[in-house]
């Protein structure tokens, strides 16, 4: 190996050591906002889809961990059992971002106009009650046989618990 060989190779590994201390740097930052707080707390602060984001990925990241020291050891993880373990948290990942890709097509949470329910449900049984405030469309709407308008020729009353005579002009 010639002396141009070697100092290339040793800039190559310089560049490669601090890009490895920065990124080491961002990973302390990381955990050192997770463990500002017991991981019971953080976690209950989450929504469920984000709690299981949490929990795959510090499982992924300890068995990633585990992988990396098995090779500074110069063990083959590979043929290590961790190889199963990182795979078994890639689905479990996966299935949690498929998950959250579904959450996100739906769109915000439907919300109920509870002023308008009331009015329907008053709506639907005033019609029971025999009051004569009733709807037309509620007296219609009984178990009684109905006629068509162009049918009616005189007046016809729907049974007495509907509480409403329908006239039909000709």
């Amino acid at each position: 190996m010639s002396a141009s060989n070697e100092k290339q190779t040793l800039q190559k590994l310089v560049l490669q050591m601090s890009d490895v201390e920065k990124v080491v740097k961002e990973i302390d930052q990381h955990l050192d906002a997770l463990s500002r707080m017991p991981l019971t707390e953080t976690s209950a602060e989450l929504p469920p889809l984000d709690n299981a984001r949490l929990y795959t990925g510090l499982a992924y990241a300890v068995n990633a961990l585990f992988f990396v020291y098995l090779r500074t050891q110069g063990v083959e993880p590979k043929a290590h059992p961790v190889m199963n373990e990182l795979e078994r948290i890639k689905k479990y990942m996966q299935k949690v971002q498929e998950a959250g890709q579904k959450n996100e097509k739906k769109g915000p949470p439907q919300r109920i106009d509870v002023g308008a329910a009331g009015r329907f449900i008053k709506a639907a049984l005033s019609g029971n009650d025999g009051q004569e405030g009733s709807s037309s469309s509620s007296a219609l709407s009984s178990s009684a046989p109905q006629q068509t308008a162009q049918n009616m020729d005189v007046e016809e009353e729907i049974p007495k618990r509907a509480g409403k005579k329908i006239k039909k002009a000709k």
